[in-house]
């Protein structure tokens, strides 16, 4: 098979840095290299010019290029950037980016190591000027012909050298004339022995310098000189002298942490190129005081004196495998606006491509806002509050996702997308570094570090996507990723159904949705002094305090006397047509609730009468809601207890509720269960199933729970709301390979 030409000299050139242009190597071998800190791939290429062969590094991103199987042994490449180190007395060459030209060849030549050409003293790696060429000479003596008759006369002269000489009878190629070596003007091509002095004089300098040695000269300059603007996919671990040139296109907030060395604090943000190469900068303690308030998000900076570090890939989503962290000695420093520099860098995939993406991993998205939640306040683990906002996006895949925007991105642009789709339109959205999740199905989410653009001007993306969905894209029957009923509170379901299917007595909590009116408010304990401490961690203690009985209130946990807030811990009583529950309600949704803060409440009840009072609470009952509510179990002194809480409250939309009851309008007409328990996931080890039903909520005869266990199964009667009349199977345990199923109708809500 024909091969493309090798480049005369490459590999010289290539260890010296002084090629100018593309270079055309093979590729004897590919070697991974072995560290279990990095977070990519990397490799060491062996190439070969045909004549020698040198050692390089593939830049962390090439990776792709050898996982695929595009980059292997023997393949022709062309060398378009690559850096030149000396670490440590040894050349270091990182090869930036090449193309391969063929993937399938043979060896080419049989060439010899370049490193040890060069340290053995052996000929010429290439003419370099200012070094004597030797002349053309075939006669005997000359170099590579026949022996002559008489005893051998090195070229350049001399007496066959000791071990520790250059091969060519002196000193290394390029050597002074007192070395004799190959190409001296004292000593021709094919010349006399030289002195016996000469010949045992060590091997000069490979390079031709003179073998001069340094030591207890003085210390050496450094070289202070600025470093030229590098692109970021350049920097490497093996450069301490670097400087980028970068716009800011995300910045984080001041973030704290605590650890067994103390707590600290830190903010980062994330640089973009004029090459579209992306990298985050990380600012510590000290540094996060000097930093935070000079970077501006969308301005330009340059920044040089900086460590390398690398990147931990559970909290930093860029495509670099370094990342920057800001020392003393940092130097970063404003720029005029610079149009080369983009302002966001999106690599997009389509929503079809997310069912494929694994879960943890970070996308890119442009979809068409099809539908905008208002937003929800939920609890975090740390005892904090947060909001979230739910959007549903789809693209001209005719796949659609929820996309859940997370704290300050529920509110901005949270709101600007839910008023404009109560406006009904339908804006554009691009979502970098979105987090891919598999919870009932395939959902997107926003993190930290994500970027949301509403109709972004110049991504042609989204201009594309608007006009497919301008141009009857609408129209298009859209398939879901996203399960419904999926979210924690997205099931509709009855108060008599959460004790029918026994819901909040599991190991973990169950989250549904209610509507209903509160018919009695408890006014005994309605609120309680809060100690308004700041903790460590920036929230607030919220613990319960006690009055000291001489206008002061102490906390335990915090150990003091601290000024009380007043926070309502509501208890009330929510009924629907089917039955009612007791259920609480904590701050924000007791504002929402009774209308007034508690202090404002605390202070009615003291000024105003029982009476007056009464009435006002008199006025709060049978005012109906939309409730997400949180269903678990406590056990005290051995007796198990359910405990429902409130996690938002919300006056009913009366066109979305009018929907609504005419969904389950068509459900009744169609002999559907209105209220269906969502399909279970997971394999086929362990399933769960009710079987088929003749009539009224779930069908008739049905079959409950399956399991891998020894058979056991009970038997009742079919019909009715949980099949009332006939047979129908309890929960039952059954073998695998026994199948439930009921006796009539086909309806299967499980």
């Amino acid at each position: 098979m024909a091969h493309p030409q090798l480049s005369v000299g490459a590999v010289p050139k290539l260890a010296n840095g002084t090629s100018e242009g593309p270079l055309t190597l093979q590729v004897l071998g590919v070697k991974r290299m072995q560290n279990a800190q990095a977070q990519q791939d990397r490799y060491r290429l062996l190439l070969s010019d045909g004549e020698y062969s040198h050692s390089c590094m593939l830049a962390t991103q090439l990776g792709e290029l050898v996982s695929n199987d595009t980059l292997k042994e023997n393949s022709i490449v062309t060398l378009l950037d690559y850096i030149s180190n000396q670490v440590q007395n040894k050349k270091v060459v990182i090869v930036l980016n090449l193309t391969v030209v063929q993937s399938n060849a043979e060896k080419i030549g049989a060439p010899l190591l370049f490193d040890k050409v060069v340290a053995g003293g052996g000929g010429p790696p290439a003419a370099q000027p200012g070094f004597a060429t030797a002349p053309a000479n075939n006669g005997p003596g000359a170099y590579g012909a026949p022996p002559a008759a008489n005893p051998p006369v090195l070229y350049g002269g001399g007496a066959p050298p000791n071990p520790g000489a250059n091969a060519y009878g002196g000193g290394g190629y390029g050597a002074p004339a007192a070395a004799a070596g190959y190409g001296a003007p004292n000593a021709p091509y094919g010349g006399h022995p030289a002195p016996a002095q000469q010949q045992q004089r060590a091997p000069a300098n490979p390079y031709g310098q003179p073998g001069q040695q340094f030591r207890g000269a003085g210390p050496v300059a450094r070289n202070e000189a600025p470093a030229g603007i590098m692109p970021i996919n350049a920097l490497n671990s093996y450069q301490n002298r670097w400087t980028i040139k970068a716009r800011v296109t995300n910045k984080s907030e001041i973030r704290r942490y605590s650890n067994a060395r103390g707590e600290g604090k830190f903010f980062s943000f994330d640089l973009l190129d004029a090459a579209g190469g992306e990298i985050r900068v990380v600012c510590w303690n000290d540094q996060c005081d000097r930093w935070e308030p000079v970077i501006e998000q969308g301005k330009v900076y340059m920044i040089s004196k900086a460590s390398l570090r690398n990147k931990r890939g559970n909290f930093n989503q860029t495509r670099h495998a370094f990342e920057i962290h800001l020392e003393n000695s940092s130097v970063v420093e404003l720029c005029n606006e610079e149009d080369d520099i983009p302002h966001m860098f999106f690599s997009f995939i389509k929503i079809g491509a997310v069912e494929d993406s694994p879960p943890g991993s970070m996308v890119d998205i442009c979809g068409v806002v099809e539908s905008v939640m208002d937003w929800t306040t939920i609890t975090k683990r740390d005892g904090t509050d947060t909001q979230k906002r739910s959007v549903t996006l789809r693209d001209d895949t005719q796949r659609s996702i929820e996309l859940t925007l997370w704290g300050k991105y529920a509110n901005e642009p949270g709101d600007q997308l839910y008023n404009a789709h109560q406006a009904g339109l339908h804006p554009i959205v691009a979502v970098k570094s979105a987090r891919v999740g598999d919870f009932n199905g395939k959902t997107l989410s926003t993190v930290g570090s994500s970027t949301v653009v509403i109709d972004p001007p110049e991504v042609p993306e989204a201009i594309q996507l608007r006009q497919w969905y301008d141009s009857g894209g609408a129209t298009m029957a859209a398939e879901a990723l996203s399960k419904p009923g999926g979210g924690r509170s997205d099931r509709r379901l009855t108060l008599a159904q959460i004790k029918d299917e026994n819901l909040g007595m599991g190991d973990k909590p169950d989250w549904v949705q209610v509507a209903g009116a509160i018919t009695f408010l408890r006014t005994e304990n309605m609120y309680y002094p809060a100690c308004s401490n700041k903790t460590a961690e920036g929230r607030q203690c919220n613990k319960k305090l006690h009055d000291n009985g001489d206008a002061t209130w102490s906390c335990e946990r915090c150990g003091g006397n601290f000024e009380p807030e007043f926070r309502y811990m509501l208890n009330f009583q929510l009924s629907d047509h089917t039955g009612e529950a007791w259920v609480t309600a904590f701050q924000e949704q007791g504002v929402e609730i009774m209308g007034r803060s508690a202090a404002e409440i605390k202070d009615m009840r003291d000024s105003l009468g029982e009476n007056e009072f009464s009435a006002y609470m008199q006025d709060l009952n049978f005012r109906h809601y939309l409730m997400k509510l949180k269903i678990t179990n406590e056990t005290y002194n051995d007796e198990t207890k359910l405990r429902t809480s409130v996690v938002t409250v919300a006056p009913p939309n009366f066109v979305t509720e009018g929907k609504v009851l005419l969904d389950m309008i068509g459900k009744l007409e169609r002999g559907e269960p209105v209220y269906a328990r969502p399909q279970p996931q997971g394999g086929q080890q362990q399933q769960q199933q009710y079987g088929a039903g003749a009539a009224g909520y779930g069908g008739g005869a049905y079959s409950g729970y399956k399991q891998q266990t020894p058979p056991h199964q009970a038997q009742g009667g079919p019909g009715g709301y949980h099949g009332q009349a006939g047979q129908s199977a309890g929960y039952a345990n059954q073998n695998q390979n026994q199948q439930l199923a009921g006796t009539g109708g086909q309806d299967r809500f499980w």
